[in-house]
């Protein structure tokens, strides 16, 4: 699945409601920010079309009734679309890019920095109707920018949903600065992170920070950048990619599996997969956590490694029905609710969060039993080293109404589609040169 397909399940998004998990179709109205047209005749001012994009969509989510595409989807469509070289969108390009955001309605207008005053035009194109549905513009002197950030905000908010709250009028603006230096610092991280240049993002946040400290914006993007930058680094993934390989490697291993694999054949493949968990989790056949917890965590190494295929894989197989069968009965909910959950988790980090409710839906759907007000909360999943702050479907909800938050689950899945070839190579390397199967069945010493 490409990432354009992935990232449309903001269109048909599901949404958590009910103790038993009922979803409901997302019926807010989609709106796009396009990028503003630099009209400054300083070109050290381009990338500040990008801060005033993040801001306006941070600003408009205030509104329930609107849901923003997120940035990210923007530079995607833009280079399908050819738009990233041409230095003016046209309100045919809006029309265009709008179709290819799904959005209802575009927002695009120009900039222009002159001297000390700012001033920014703004129109909502109807993308259905390529007709200009509301006008707007803001402008005042550039080292009081917040003030001409929420008077541009509000007026789109009150001509997208009427009358805005006095909650909602503080909320405008409530993670920018009034600094327009501190904003241009900001927008350059996000062109260079766009590049995928952590360093560069680093210094230009710092240098945001440094004019007004108080920038929450650019608080957040600092952590994030810190952790990206830790996230390319390859050597942080030797462990897991031991883990993997030896796992892989051990399949044609007759030690790997509970039973001799003379009486393997004829299973399919989800009910010898079970066989060799059971003696993984060293419980024997399906007797309780060993396999789930040793299961789920080859999973997670799998999708931390950005191998979403052989994670996918996997987890289709513990979640069959052959392999439930292989074990006792009574385990089924349990283990059910349990990979549901972390099943889901990997859909999360690949954006497929319409299949990670489905999953949310399944592990609600199991028959009552002891633990399982733990698994849905997320609680019994640190068992498998993954430290659950929210129950999955809070998280899900969160990515899919809050920008910065889908912003934070897009940078992970942008870090993990770069490094997945280079530590794919280590494994193939590993998987190829195994040690012996006594070594890979530490317990048939």
């Amino acid at each position: 699945m490409t990432m354009q397909s992935k990232l449309l399940v903001l269109l048909t998004a599901f949404l958590w409601c009910g103790k038993a998990g009922v979803s409901l179709a997302d019926d807010r109205l989609p709106v796009a920010i396009s990028y503003f047209d630099n009209t400054s005749k300083d070109a050290t001012l381009e990338p500040l079309k990008k801060g005033l994009a993040m801001m306006l969509i941070t600003d408009l989510s205030v509104s329930k009734e609107i849901r923003m595409v997120e940035r990210n989807r923007l530079n995607e469509v833009m280079t399908e679309l050819k738009l990233q070289t041409s230095p003016y969108i046209d309100p045919s390009s809006a029309v265009s890019l709008g179709k290819g955001l799904g959005a209802a309605y575009i927002v695009t207008g120009s900039y222009i920095v002159s001297g000390e005053q700012v001033r920014i035009d703004a129109r909502m194109i109807d993308v259905e109707t390529s007709e200009i549905a509301l006008s707007a513009k803001a402008e005042g002197a550039r080292d009081d920018w917040l003030p001409i950030e929420r008077a541009l905000a509000t007026q789109l908010l009150e001509g997208l949903s009427g009358s805005l709250t006095l909650v909602q009028k503080k909320k405008i603006g409530r993670k920018s600065t009034g600094s327009l230096d501190a904003l241009s610092a900001y927008s350059s991280s996000l062109d260079a992170l766009d590049r995928g240049d952590t360093t560069a993002a680093a210094r230009a946040l710092d240098a945001a920070l440094k004019t007004d400290p108080d920038f929450q914006a650019a608080q957040s993007m600092r952590k994030r950048v810190d952790e990206l930058a830790k996230a390319y680094d390859l050597k942080t993934y030797s462990e897991k990619v031991g883990r993997v390989s030896r796992y892989l490697a051990g399949e044609s291993c007759e030690c790997s599996y509970a039973k001799p694999m003379s009486e393997l054949k004829g299973l399919s493949a989800e009910a010898k997969l079970a066989q060799r968990f059971f003696k993984i989790g060293a419980y024997g056949p399906w007797n309780g956590p060993g396999a789930n917890i040793t299961s789920s965590r080859l999973v997670l190494d799998m999708a931390e490694l950005g191998q979403f295929d052989l994670a996918d894989q996997l987890m289709q197989g513990l979640l069959s029905e052959d392999f439930m069968k292989a074990g006792k009965e009574n385990e089924i909910p349990a283990a059910t609710c349990y990979l549901s959950q972390i099943g889901s988790y990997v859909h999360m980090m690949q954006l497929e969060f319409d299949q990670a409710m489905e999953l949310q839906n399944r592990a609600a759907a199991v028959p009552d039993y002891t633990h399982k007000g733990m698994c849905l909360s997320g609680d019994q999943l640190v068992m498998s080293g993954l430290n659950a702050e929210k129950p999955f479907q809070k998280l899900i909800k969160e990515a899919l109404e809050d920008p910065e938050e889908f912003a934070e689950w897009n940078d992970q899945y942008k870090v993990l589609k770069t490094i997945a070839p280079a530590l794919r190579k280590q494994i193939d390397k590993q998987v190829a040169n195994p040690p012996s199967c006594q070594e890979l069945c530490p317990w048939a010493k």
